[in-house]
């Protein structure tokens, strides 16, 4: 009878706990707590160091970095400056920083941490691997990890449940090394955030991890708001700069009537041989309505730009223009001055010969070079308007794909 009352308690108090972390991330956010991390040994100075560095501060942010001959420590100087900065703006929560060096190739110095910590600007504590710190290490560059003041392991929770995590085929890759060739390392890298996370993901992690849930749930509406932008397939609006390294936008398409945009590389020689057409369809009615904008992202889109004469502006392409990504050069798309995308019928043996393509986007974008009277009758359609030239020579109706 004993036995069975305390086995009923014990799944009462599961039942509980469960309850207590899935409540929790439906009504705002929650932390799943991992087993304790113990460790001890030596800092650079020779003193003894333990866990009981936990118990000076309610969150501390662990930041593992890998040292290697080729790149040293090269990403953690910019990471541990942002850290910094992220302390600077949650001074008013209990955080503190844990940092911990370790390479695979040689014995890290007492020299190299404190040059580290000198170049980067920052006065946090800062010690080599040691016993019990070691299945925090792989080989990734930075390593995040965050303990509570009894040293357990945090892992925050979204809004929807799932945990904000790093690509998983990623994480076994360097788990696999790490085991294969040191087997104390890597064990609890599914416990920890691997990589130098972005500005709004860092910040959601704090925000969580401190109980911060205005910020918290100001940054998840924030991305749910660019998500649902970024699935708007009739709206087109970006940020990025110019081939002169100028800043622009989507704003800049109210400066015509009609845009024509126009996806290149300088790498394809389609593309090289299109820009001639795109340039004269430019000259002939920029006084008409007509903008022609090119979208490149190779860097030295410049060079061809000079060397073909397009006096047209020519913008880098930004992570804006993903979701219109074909994976061919060149394309086209129109859009009017409001920034809405003008559609079109679809040749559904485009999508027969490239599955990966939707109709949605090839009612957007026109795939593969065009003669210049293609493009004309595309304008002089839209804008309706007289045709310039009929006479303008036939261009290659090739594509190239983008490797």
């Amino acid at each position: 009878m004993k036995k069975k009352l305390i086995a009923a308690l014990l799944l009462m108090a599961l039942v509980c706990s469960l309850f207590t972390v899935f409540a929790s991330a439906e009504d705002g956010h929650s932390i799943y707590t991992f087993d304790k991390l113990s460790f001890s040994g030596k800092d650079f100075d020779g003193n003894k160091i333990d866990d009981s560095v936990f118990k000076k501060a309610e969150l501390t942010w662990i930041k593992v970095y890998y040292y290697s001959r080729e790149d040293k420590f090269s990403n953690a100087i910019p990471d541990l400056r942002r850290t910094a900065q992220f302390c600077e703006e949650f001074k008013d929560a209990d955080i503190q920083v844990l940092v911990v060096l370790h390479s695979f190739e040689k014995k890290l110095s007492a020299n190299e941490a404190d040059s580290l910590l000198e170049e980067a600007g920052v006065d946090f504590k800062c010690i080599p691997v040691c016993e019990g710190l070691r299945p925090l290490c792989t080989t990734y560059m930075v390593t995040n990890a965050f303990a509570d003041s009894k040293g357990r392991l945090l892992m925050p929770f979204a809004n929807d449940s799932k945990f904000l995590e790093c690509d998983e085929e990623e994480i076994t890759e360097a788990r696999k090394y790490a085991l294969g060739h040191y087997p104390e390392y890597g064990t609890r890298l599914d416990q920890t955030m691997p990589g130098s996370y972005d500005e709004e993901t860092t910040r959601l992690f704090l925000s969580i991890l401190t109980g911060d849930e205005e910020t918290a749930n100001g940054i998840e509406a924030e991305v749910a708001k660019r998500e649902a932008k970024e699935k708007d397939m009739s709206l087109l609006e970006f940020s990025t700069e110019d081939s002169n390294g100028k800043e622009c936008d989507s704003s800049m398409l109210s400066d015509a009537e009609l845009n024509l945009l126009f996806f290149w590389e300088p790498w394809s020689t389609t593309c090289i041989n299109q820009m001639y057409y795109v340039k004269k369809l430019y000259d002939d009615y920029k006084d008409k309505g007509l903008q022609v904008i090119g979208v490149y992202s190779a860097e030295n889109g410049p060079k061809a730009i000079n060397a073909q004469g397009a006096a047209y502006p020519n913008i880098v392409k930004s992570t804006d223009f993903n979701k219109f990504a074909t994976g061919f050069v060149p394309t086209f798309m129109l859009v009017d001055g409001e920034g809405k995308i003008i559609t079109h019928d679809v040749d559904k043996s485009m999508i027969k010969d490239n599955p990966e393509l939707s109709e949605e986007l090839l009612a957007e974008v026109y795939v593969g070079a065009e003669t210049y009277e293609m493009l004309e009758e595309l304008v002089t359609d839209y804008l309706k308007i007289p045709a310039v030239s009929k006479s303008a020579g036939e261009g290659t109706e090739t594509d190239e794909e983008i490797d």
